[in-house]
């Protein structure tokens, strides 16, 4: 039997991916992916072994349960990669989306807050921002699980827009801030939207969310292995002592840096999202006006 996902959460990054990940998988009727992100629609490496029964990233293994009503996946990368839209169309029948937004304003401020966390901002907000603002997204050439693309990830109109040409009646669109806020009436929603039953409360939720742990990778690359065995153990406690060193530096400086845009950067923001988020306010309007930051920017216009 070949294992075809038909329940999609294809992004956005920075707006609660994991959180409705987790939340699904906790049904009896959805199995979601062991690993989140597995990036097999976007990836042409990943995509094209996906027949391939010893890809371990294949289908087959992901799920718990093969039986369950919903097999989902979840990669944050998808929605932006006009390719997985119609690989999706091809490998898989009958599929449902879940989108998952938040304050594009917000958005952006915490994948810069992420993107600084990991070390890989070296200007100030405004100029960050600016700085990446024409780069195009290829996540064959740049994956490493550290995308900026600040500017495009918040570009819901034009990445809802895209797969809504081809799936115009197979997506939901949620608030993060609506989950966290009216979590019955935002799950029921989403139960009817799958056409199953609400039997979750919010605190075993919770509780599931809480203790799921980190997926890690356990399996080294073969030239680390080979490596590693070619070395003594003395010369591997030597390096070990700097790595610790490096590691509590760094430590040391993500937990530091925690940027907060003034009102001024805000607004910079806004001005450059204007057209996609008015685009937007047209035809999902009550999904608008749970944005704070952005409604206050909208109601000076």
């Amino acid at each position: 039997m070949k294992i075809r996902p038909n329940l999609f959460i294809p992004g956005f990054a920075k707006c609660g991916t994991s959180y409705l990940h987790e939340i699904l998988d906790s049904h009896d009727e959805i199995s979601m992916t062991k690993v989140k992100e597995t990036h097999n629609f976007v990836l042409d490496k990943y995509y094209n072994q996906l027949s391939n029964p010893e890809f371990l990233n294949n289908f087959q293994y992901m799920f718990e349960n093969l039986n369950s009503k919903y097999k989902g996946e979840s990669s944050t990368l998808n929605i932006m990669d006009s390719k997985f839209i119609n690989r999706i169309y091809d490998f898989c029948e009958n599929p449902k989306f879940i989108i998952m937004l938040r304050d594009p304003i917000d958005r952006i401020i915490s994948h810069f807050n992420w993107m600084s966390y990991l070390g890989n901002v070296k200007l100030p907000f405004k100029e960050e921002v600016i700085s990446d603002i024409n780069k195009s997204f290829n996540p064959n050439h740049s994956f490493n699980g550290n995308y900026k693309n600040y500017i495009l990830f918040s570009s819901y109109y034009k990445n809802v827009n895209n797969l809504r040409k081809i799936f115009p009646n197979s997506f939901l669109i949620i608030n993060l801030e609506r989950l966290k806020s009216d979590f019955s009436t935002t799950f029921n929603q989403i139960c009817n939207f799958l056409n199953i039953n609400n039997s979750l409360s919010y605190n075993n939720v919770s509780e599931k969310v809480n203790e799921t742990p980190k997926i890690t990778i356990s399996e080294k690359p073969v030239s680390i292995s080979i490596f590693s065995n070619l070395i003594s153990r003395q010369i591997k406690e030597y390096l070990k002592t700097f790595q610790f060193i490096k590691n509590q530096v760094n430590k040391y400086n993500k937990t530091q840096y925690f940027y907060k845009p003034n009102p001024e950067e805000e607004y910079f923001l806004f001005e450059i999202l204007k057209d996609d988020i008015l685009s937007f306010q047209k035809e999902y309007p009550s999904v608008v006006s749970q944005w704070k930051k952005t409604s206050l920017f909208l109601n000076q216009k």
